[in-house]
């Protein structure tokens, strides 16, 4: 019998304006692995609860710009159309 049965509500970890890996590659246009990138290298605030779970970005409007600028002027990376 889970969580569930007992009616006890799941414990919501992941705050409202945080996103995940996914989402932040998908706003961006990007692949996922250029995310993780960013995170490992600071350039993207993350957190996480334990190693192995998901991040949950917070992309402030200042690191969106950043951001979107360092895509448009890379000659590396290769945006999804």
């Amino acid at each position: 019998m889970g969580p569930l049965y007992y009616k006890i509500p799941v414990a919501k970890l992941k705050h409202p304006e945080e996103l995940t890996v996914q989402q932040v590659a998908e706003r961006f246009g990007i692949n996922p692995n250029l995310v993780y990138y960013w995170i490992e290298h600071g350039v993207i605030q993350a957190r996480r609860l334990n190693s192995g779970t998901p991040y949950w970005i917070t992309v402030s409007e200042t690191d969106e710009q950043k951001l979107r600028d360092w895509v448009r002027n890379s000659r590396k990376i290769h945006t999804a159309s």
